[in-house]
């Protein structure tokens, strides 16, 4: 991968017609790589991880925009969305068979601002640490719902009530005034460093993990997935998984910002068709866009060669032998 230094080094700028160091040329680049980023798996947009597994849930690094494959103790698990318990002979059929080999299921719930939510029932005070003394006195927002089961509202500077309450960063930490029983919502101040955030059980003198937001974050956001095993049993034991994932865009902003899309004439020939796009010639436009998914291709081919892909056929589907106990060991 190369970086936005890396780019503006290239004559890129020549072919586009826009000087290298002007705003207009930083919200080209990032469109042109949000627009090919959506638009299929290109190479270094899919990534391998691992993460850890937390009260039967999972929430992914904000780097992750869609699951594609989920491998648990060494075997494929189905990847299902919110929808999948409300429709008839889909996954639910293969999670709720209930067999001595275990199922799991991963399903994906939306997303969530904090990557720790508060347990059911507890109640806590919320505390912001900033990593940087010069982040000191921006600002970290928090929507949701306090002890009282009533939204968060306060009074503002200016004498309106608001909803939320704003945390002005200070060392080495910020509280909230009151108990939250749930985060719905955070805004936040681009910063310097990493900003912390903390559950406080003031009961047992305790904090809780919570979140890390990093710089750039304005409007946290981290996709949320529920693990469910049909056990006759516990769900214990089960603390990883590793997963094949799409990166979520993510907009360069200085010279040192990595380009998410590893390929200079693909994203010239984008920047090229939004160019078109924008002076009204469609018909060009596409066919600029159509050669820059073209290089994506090619290149997608020489990293990836099809005689080298396992292609795995199941051709029952979820309704396998296995589901219904066929082939287990006891």
């Amino acid at each position: 991968m190369f970086t936005l230094g890396e780019l503006k080094a290239t004559r890129i700028n020549e072919t586009v017609g826009i000087c290298a160091d002007k705003p207009a040329f930083l919200a080209l680049t990032n469109e042109s790589v949000q627009r090919l980023m959506v638009r299929g798996s290109w190479w270094n947009t899919v990534a391998k991880l691992s993460v850890c597994v937390r009260c039967q849930g999972v929430t992914w690094p904000r780097e992750v925009d869609t699951v594609l494959a989920v491998n648990i103790c060494g075997r494929q698990t189905p990847v299902s969305d919110y929808w999948w318990e409300y429709l008839p002979m889909n996954g639910a059929d293969y999670r709720c068979a209930q067999t001595r080999c275990g199922n799991l299921v991963v399903q994906h719930d939306g997303e969530v601002p904090v990557q720790a939510q508060l347990r059911c029932g507890a109640e806590r005070y919320i505390r912001a640490f900033p990593a940087f003394q010069a982040d000191v006195g921006k600002t970290v927002t928090l929507f949701g719902i306090d002890s009282n089961g009533q939204e968060v509202f306060t009074k503002r500077a200016d004498g309106t009530w608001l909803p939320g309450v704003v945390l002005v960063l200070a060392v080495p930490f910020v509280g909230t005034p009151m108990q939250f029983r749930k985060v719905t919502r955070v805004l936040k101040e681009a910063t310097m460093g990493v900003v912390r955030l903390y559950a406080y059980d003031a009961v047992n003198d305790v904090m809780e993990d919570m979140a890390i937001y990093a710089p750039s974050v304005r409007t946290p956001s981290f996709l949320h997935s529920t693990i469910t095993r049909c056990l006759r049993g516990s769900c214990n034991g089960l603390t990883s998984v590793t997963a094949l994932v799409r990166m979520r865009f993510t907009p360069v902003e200085i010279d040192d910002d990595l380009v998410q899309i590893d390929d200079l004439s693909a994203i010239k020939f984008a920047m090229l068709s939004i160019r078109a796009e924008d002076a009204g010639s469609t018909d060009e436009a596409l066919r600029l866009w159509s050669r820059a998914i073209h290089e994506l291709n090619v290149q997608l081919r020489s990293k990836l060669p099809e005689d080298s892909i396992p292609i795995s056929i199941e051709p029952f589907g979820t309704a396998s032998p296995r589901s219904v106990g066929v082939g287990c060991i006891v």
